[in-house]
Protein backbone atom coordinates (compact mmCIF):
# COMPACT_ATOMS: atom_id res chain seq x y z
CA UNK A 1 0.00 0.00 0.00
CA UNK A 2 1.22 3.15 -0.97
CA UNK A 3 1.55 5.98 2.11
CA UNK A 4 -0.60 8.77 1.47
CA UNK A 5 0.62 10.53 4.05
CA UNK A 6 3.97 11.57 2.19
CA UNK A 7 5.63 13.39 5.57
CA UNK A 8 2.89 16.08 5.62
CA UNK A 9 2.56 16.72 9.22
CA UNK A 10 0.53 19.49 11.40
CA UNK A 11 2.67 23.34 11.04
CA UNK A 12 3.98 24.06 14.42
CA UNK A 13 2.40 26.22 17.26
CA UNK A 14 4.06 29.40 18.98
CA UNK A 15 4.21 28.47 22.45
CA UNK A 16 5.89 29.08 25.92
CA UNK A 17 8.48 27.15 27.19
CA UNK A 18 6.52 25.78 30.52
CA UNK A 19 3.13 26.14 29.48
CA UNK A 20 0.81 23.89 29.63
CA UNK A 21 -0.47 21.63 26.89
CA UNK A 22 -4.40 22.58 25.93
CA UNK A 23 -6.49 19.58 24.18
CA UNK A 24 -6.30 20.76 20.97
CA UNK A 25 -2.10 20.93 21.52
CA UNK A 26 -2.07 17.47 22.73
CA UNK A 27 -4.16 16.59 19.66
CA UNK A 28 -2.03 18.07 16.93
CA UNK A 29 1.51 16.15 18.44
CA UNK A 30 -0.78 13.05 19.05
CA UNK A 31 -1.68 13.57 15.44
CA UNK A 32 2.12 13.90 14.50
CA UNK A 33 3.38 11.06 16.20
CA UNK A 34 0.60 8.80 15.03
CA UNK A 35 0.99 9.93 10.72
CA UNK A 36 4.55 9.10 11.54
CA UNK A 37 4.54 5.37 12.57
CA UNK A 38 1.55 5.41 9.63
CA UNK A 39 4.34 6.43 7.34
CA UNK A 40 7.01 3.62 9.15
CA UNK A 41 4.73 1.16 9.18
CA UNK A 42 3.00 1.49 5.26
CA UNK A 43 6.95 1.45 4.27
CA UNK A 44 7.82 -1.29 6.05
CA UNK A 45 5.14 -3.11 5.92
CA UNK A 46 3.95 -3.92 9.99
CA UNK A 47 0.39 -4.58 9.74
CA UNK A 48 -1.85 -2.24 12.39
CA UNK A 49 -4.95 -1.04 13.13
CA UNK A 50 -6.58 1.99 14.84
CA UNK A 51 -7.98 0.70 18.01
CA UNK A 52 -10.66 1.84 20.89
CA UNK A 53 -11.51 5.66 20.77
CA UNK A 54 -9.37 6.75 18.25
CA UNK A 55 -11.17 4.07 15.92
CA UNK A 56 -14.54 5.41 17.15
CA UNK A 57 -13.12 8.93 16.32
CA UNK A 58 -12.38 7.66 12.82
CA UNK A 59 -15.56 6.24 11.94
CA UNK A 60 -17.60 8.36 13.91
CA UNK A 61 -15.88 11.91 13.45
CA UNK A 62 -13.47 11.14 10.87
CA UNK A 63 -11.00 11.86 13.36
CA UNK A 64 -10.52 12.63 17.03
CA UNK A 65 -13.50 12.32 19.61
CA UNK A 66 -14.32 16.02 20.34
CA UNK A 67 -13.41 15.76 23.94
CA UNK A 68 -10.50 12.60 23.57
CA UNK A 69 -6.95 13.05 24.34
CA UNK A 70 -5.12 9.54 23.83
CA UNK A 71 -4.85 7.73 20.52
CA UNK A 72 -4.29 4.23 20.42
CA UNK A 73 -3.75 1.09 17.91
CA UNK A 74 -2.78 -2.29 17.92
CA UNK A 75 -0.62 -4.64 16.02
CA UNK A 76 -0.08 -8.57 15.96
CA UNK A 77 2.58 -9.46 17.79
CA UNK A 78 4.81 -10.20 15.33
CA UNK A 79 4.26 -6.93 13.69
CA UNK A 80 4.76 -5.36 16.91
CA UNK A 81 7.99 -6.77 18.18
CA UNK A 82 9.34 -5.89 14.63
CA UNK A 83 8.47 -2.15 15.24
CA UNK A 84 9.76 -2.33 18.69
CA UNK A 85 12.94 -2.79 16.98
CA UNK A 86 13.17 -1.16 13.63
CA UNK A 87 10.84 2.06 14.09
CA UNK A 88 13.16 4.95 13.75
CA UNK A 89 11.44 8.53 12.96
CA UNK A 90 13.10 12.01 11.51
CA UNK A 91 10.48 14.05 13.92
CA UNK A 92 11.82 13.08 16.76
CA UNK A 93 9.81 10.41 18.13
CA UNK A 94 10.91 7.75 20.13
CA UNK A 95 8.94 3.95 20.98
CA UNK A 96 9.65 2.10 24.20
CA UNK A 97 9.65 -1.67 24.15
CA UNK A 98 7.47 -2.85 27.01
CA UNK A 99 10.90 -5.43 27.12
CA UNK A 100 12.80 -2.47 28.32
CA UNK A 101 14.04 -2.42 31.87
CA UNK A 102 13.12 1.77 31.16
CA UNK A 103 8.89 0.67 30.58
CA UNK A 104 6.94 0.30 33.11
CA UNK A 105 4.19 -0.81 31.39
CA UNK A 106 3.12 -4.26 29.25
CA UNK A 107 2.39 -2.44 26.25
CA UNK A 108 4.68 0.46 24.27
CA UNK A 109 4.30 3.78 23.61
CA UNK A 110 5.58 6.15 20.63
CA UNK A 111 6.75 9.54 22.55
CA UNK A 112 8.00 12.85 21.69
CA UNK A 113 11.01 13.77 22.64
CA UNK A 114 11.50 17.26 21.50
CA UNK A 115 9.06 19.93 22.29
CA UNK A 116 6.95 18.51 25.51
CA UNK A 117 7.02 16.75 28.88
CA UNK A 118 4.77 14.91 31.26
CA UNK A 119 3.87 15.46 34.75
CA UNK A 120 1.59 12.28 35.84
CA UNK A 121 0.85 9.92 39.37
CA UNK A 122 1.64 7.36 37.17
CA UNK A 123 4.50 7.09 35.79
CA UNK A 124 5.35 4.64 32.93
CA UNK A 125 9.09 4.68 32.31
CA UNK A 126 11.92 5.24 34.61
CA UNK A 127 12.70 8.73 32.33
CA UNK A 128 10.91 12.03 31.38
CA UNK A 129 8.92 11.56 28.19
CA UNK A 130 6.67 13.91 26.12
CA UNK A 131 2.89 13.70 24.84
CA UNK A 132 2.66 9.48 23.47
CA UNK A 133 0.53 7.15 21.61
CA UNK A 134 -0.44 3.97 22.88
CA UNK A 135 0.83 0.89 20.49
CA UNK A 136 -0.91 -2.80 21.70
CA UNK A 137 0.45 -5.82 21.19
CA UNK A 138 -2.36 -8.43 19.75
CA UNK A 139 -1.26 -12.27 20.97
CA UNK A 140 -3.73 -15.75 20.55
CA UNK A 141 -6.02 -16.41 23.01
CA UNK A 142 -7.82 -19.69 23.84
CA UNK A 143 -10.82 -20.86 21.48
CA UNK A 144 -13.05 -21.39 24.72
CA UNK A 145 -14.20 -17.98 25.92
CA UNK A 146 -14.70 -19.66 29.79
CA UNK A 147 -11.19 -20.55 29.74
CA UNK A 148 -10.22 -17.20 28.39
CA UNK A 149 -11.99 -15.73 31.28
CA UNK A 150 -10.53 -17.82 33.78
CA UNK A 151 -7.27 -17.01 32.69
CA UNK A 152 -7.79 -13.41 32.73
CA UNK A 153 -8.89 -13.66 36.27
CA UNK A 154 -5.63 -15.17 37.34
CA UNK A 155 -3.89 -12.38 35.61
CA UNK A 156 -5.54 -9.79 37.58
CA UNK A 157 -3.29 -10.15 40.37
CA UNK A 158 0.29 -9.37 38.38
CA UNK A 159 -1.64 -6.48 36.55
CA UNK A 160 -2.70 -4.87 39.73
CA UNK A 161 0.85 -5.07 41.23
CA UNK A 162 2.05 -3.56 38.16
CA UNK A 163 -0.02 -0.48 38.70
CA UNK A 164 0.59 -0.34 42.21
CA UNK A 165 4.32 -0.22 41.38
CA UNK A 166 4.21 2.15 38.74
CA UNK A 167 2.09 4.71 41.05
CA UNK A 168 4.70 3.87 44.00
CA UNK A 169 7.36 5.79 41.99
CA UNK A 170 5.67 9.02 41.89
CA UNK A 171 8.02 9.58 45.53
CA UNK A 172 6.49 10.36 48.80
CA UNK A 173 7.54 13.99 49.09
CA UNK A 174 6.01 14.86 45.55
CA UNK A 175 2.65 13.65 46.64
CA UNK A 176 0.20 16.84 47.85
CA UNK A 177 -1.96 15.82 49.73
CA UNK A 178 -2.35 13.34 52.68
CA UNK A 179 -4.49 11.09 51.25
CA UNK A 180 -1.92 10.36 48.17
CA UNK A 181 1.00 10.04 50.75
CA UNK A 182 -0.96 7.96 52.89
CA UNK A 183 -2.24 5.68 49.44
CA UNK A 184 1.73 5.57 48.51
CA UNK A 185 2.70 4.27 51.84
CA UNK A 186 0.21 1.51 51.30
CA UNK A 187 1.20 1.23 47.56
CA UNK A 188 4.46 0.94 48.81
CA UNK A 189 4.44 -1.79 51.58
CA UNK A 190 2.20 -4.05 49.30
CA UNK A 191 4.56 -4.17 46.94
CA UNK A 192 8.13 -3.84 48.08
CA UNK A 193 8.88 -7.34 47.94
CA UNK A 194 8.08 -7.18 44.39
CA UNK A 195 10.57 -6.55 41.60
CA UNK A 196 8.71 -4.54 38.69
CA UNK A 197 10.65 -6.54 35.96
CA UNK A 198 9.70 -10.15 37.67
CA UNK A 199 6.54 -8.78 37.65
CA UNK A 200 6.42 -7.23 33.75
CA UNK A 201 8.21 -10.97 32.45
CA UNK A 202 5.59 -13.04 34.65
CA UNK A 203 2.68 -10.92 32.60
CA UNK A 204 4.36 -10.61 29.75
CA UNK A 205 4.92 -14.71 29.50
CA UNK A 206 1.43 -15.12 29.79
CA UNK A 207 0.17 -12.26 27.42
CA UNK A 208 2.01 -14.73 24.62
CA UNK A 209 0.70 -18.19 25.73
CA UNK A 210 -0.91 -18.67 22.59
CA UNK A 211 0.44 -17.35 18.62
CA UNK A 212 -1.82 -14.90 17.25
CA UNK A 213 -1.02 -16.34 14.12
CA UNK A 214 -2.05 -19.96 14.17
CA UNK A 215 -5.26 -18.92 16.85
CA UNK A 216 -8.64 -18.39 15.72
CA UNK A 217 -9.48 -15.90 18.59
CA UNK A 218 -6.93 -13.18 19.67
CA UNK A 219 -6.87 -10.34 22.27
CA UNK A 220 -4.86 -6.71 23.57
CA UNK A 221 -3.83 -8.26 27.31
CA UNK A 222 -1.27 -5.71 27.50
CA UNK A 223 -3.59 -2.85 29.33
CA UNK A 224 -5.88 -4.54 32.19
CA UNK A 225 -8.60 -3.20 33.02
CA UNK A 226 -11.96 -3.58 33.87
CA UNK A 227 -12.93 -4.12 29.92
CA UNK A 228 -10.10 -7.23 29.36
CA UNK A 229 -13.05 -10.00 29.76
CA UNK A 230 -14.32 -8.74 26.30
CA UNK A 231 -10.70 -9.08 24.48
CA UNK A 232 -12.12 -12.70 22.76
CA UNK A 233 -12.57 -11.87 19.12
CA UNK A 234 -12.55 -14.04 16.00
CA UNK A 235 -9.37 -13.52 13.79
CA UNK A 236 -11.94 -13.00 11.10
CA UNK A 237 -12.21 -9.67 12.15
CA UNK A 238 -8.30 -8.46 11.19
CA UNK A 239 -7.57 -10.99 8.45
CA UNK A 240 -6.56 -7.66 6.82
CA UNK A 241 -6.81 -3.79 6.89
CA UNK A 242 -8.87 -1.08 5.29
CA UNK A 243 -8.41 3.05 4.75
CA UNK A 244 -10.44 5.18 6.81
CA UNK A 245 -10.39 8.70 7.46
CA UNK A 246 -8.79 10.58 10.19
CA UNK A 247 -7.66 14.34 10.55
CA UNK A 248 -7.69 14.14 7.17
CA UNK A 249 -5.87 11.54 6.10
CA UNK A 250 -5.96 7.99 4.83
CA UNK A 251 -4.92 5.62 8.06
CA UNK A 252 -5.61 1.92 8.53
CA UNK A 253 -8.59 0.00 10.28
CA UNK A 254 -9.14 -3.79 10.67
CA UNK A 255 -11.33 -5.07 8.44
CA UNK A 256 -14.07 -6.31 11.24
CA UNK A 257 -13.88 -2.91 12.67
CA UNK A 258 -18.00 -2.71 13.37
CA UNK A 259 -18.22 -6.02 14.85
CA UNK A 260 -14.92 -5.04 16.98
CA UNK A 261 -16.39 -2.16 18.13
CA UNK A 262 -19.99 -3.23 18.67
CA UNK A 263 -18.51 -5.95 20.85
CA UNK A 264 -16.65 -3.37 23.07
CA UNK A 265 -19.27 -0.15 23.09
CA UNK A 266 -22.87 -1.64 21.78
CA UNK A 267 -24.17 0.92 19.60
CA UNK A 268 -20.72 3.25 19.20
CA UNK A 269 -22.56 5.42 16.84
CA UNK A 270 -23.96 7.32 19.62
CA UNK A 271 -22.98 9.99 21.44
CA UNK A 272 -22.46 9.06 25.33
CA UNK A 273 -24.08 11.36 27.66
CA UNK A 274 -22.92 14.91 28.47
CA UNK A 275 -21.43 13.80 31.62
CA UNK A 276 -19.19 11.04 30.28
CA UNK A 277 -17.39 13.45 27.19
CA UNK A 278 -14.53 13.88 28.80
CA UNK A 279 -10.73 13.42 28.33
CA UNK A 280 -9.24 10.40 29.38
CA UNK A 281 -6.23 11.33 30.93
CA UNK A 282 -7.08 14.96 32.23
CA UNK A 283 -7.56 14.21 35.68
CA UNK A 284 -3.33 12.53 36.46
CA UNK A 285 -1.65 13.64 33.55
CA UNK A 286 -0.41 17.09 32.80
CA UNK A 287 1.52 17.89 29.73
CA UNK A 288 3.58 20.90 29.23
CA UNK A 289 6.09 22.63 26.33
CA UNK A 290 9.63 21.95 26.92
Amino acid sequence: MKDNIQKKFAPPIDHKSGERLSLEDIKRISTNILFDVHSFCVKHNCKYSLAYGTLIGAIRHKGFIPWDDDVDIIMPRKDFERFCKEYKSDNGFKMLDPKSPESLITFGRVYDTRSTRCETTAPWSTFETGVWIDVFPLDGVEDDNENFQRRIKSMKPTAKRIAMKRTSREGFWSTKTLRRKCTWVIKTLLTIWFKMDNLKNEYLKEMQRYDFETSNFYGQLGCYDDCTYKEHNPKSDFTHCIEVDFEGRKLLAMNGYDNILRRYYGDYMQLPPVDQQKPKYDSYIKFFWK
